[in-house]
């Protein structure tokens, strides 16, 4: 007998034994509460980054991670620990791209493992784990949980594994002063970008003006011969031809 056809024969008798003692399979254990299916529109929660530009992206991600630093800084306990954490903040700069993790400004979709999170960061899976509640808790991320159908239909079977979550960020989430630091961060960006731009742009400068000719005739003949002279005193083509030069 093969694999295949010892597997299939052990299916059909689980779900024989199944259905004769009345059991109807249940939801997989291995999907975790809240979770949606890929194609659900309750999993697309994906926003753009900025205006979805690249030079806009940028922007609103450094204005978040100062953010993100200052608010960690700021509300430093009294033993020194931070709501964030240095771990936090590293998560926080993978999520938004700075250390390699993919993501797309333009539709804000962010789907990374947390194992690819762990190797990248070059942290443990749990210290990840804990980092993303810590964001989380903070309103500084914001995440739904997601799920796949198998192609085992109709076998008694997983019909369903989990996937990795959706990331996004919500700045309506922040307390409003935090809000509003993140605004004022943008703003200046924007002006410094705008005044740039206007520099770039601007009207080049002319060339430089000719010298002056001299009014009087004589002193006009006399710089002539001058030149004249300078230029009857250069080295001739070819005096030196055994130093090669021509």
């Amino acid at each position: 007998m093969t694999f295949a056809a010892a597997r299939e024969t052990r299916q059909i008798t689980k779900a024989l034994a199944a259905k004769l003692s009345g059991k109807v399979r249940g939801e997989d254990r291995t999907v975790r509460r809240d979770s949606y299916d890929v194609d659900d529109k309750r999993a697309n929660v994906w926003r753009p980054i900025g205006d979805g530009t690249v030079g806009g992206a940028m922007d609103w991600r450094d204005s978040f991670l100062q953010t993100a630093r200052e608010y960690d800084d700021h509300h430093r306990g009294d033993r020194g620990v931070r709501p964030l954490g240095w771990t936090g903040i590293r998560v926080l700069e993978m999520l938004l791209g700075v250390r390699g993790v993919p993501i797309c400004f333009k539709t804000g979709r962010l789907e990374p493992a947390i194992d690819t999170l762990a190797r990248i960061g070059r942290l443990s899976r749990t210290t990840v784990i804990r980092a993303l509640a810590r964001l989380k808790q903070h309103n500084f991320l914001r995440w739904v949980r997601r799920s796949q159908k198998t192609d085992r239909k109709g076998e008694f079977a997983p019909q369903r594994v989990q996937v990795t979550n959706a990331y996004f960020f919500d700045i309506g989430s922040l307390p409003k002063n935090v809000r509003q630091r993140f605004r004022d961060l943008m703003s200046r960006r924007a002006q410094r970008r705008a005044a740039h731009a206007t520099r770039q742009h601007s009207t080049p400068p002319l060339p430089p003006a000719p010298p002056p000719v001299p009014s009087s005739p004589d002193l006009r003949d006399a710089l002539a011969r001058l030149g004249a002279q300078v230029e009857s005193a250069s080295t001739p083509k070819g005096q030196y031809p055994a130093q090669g030069v021509r």
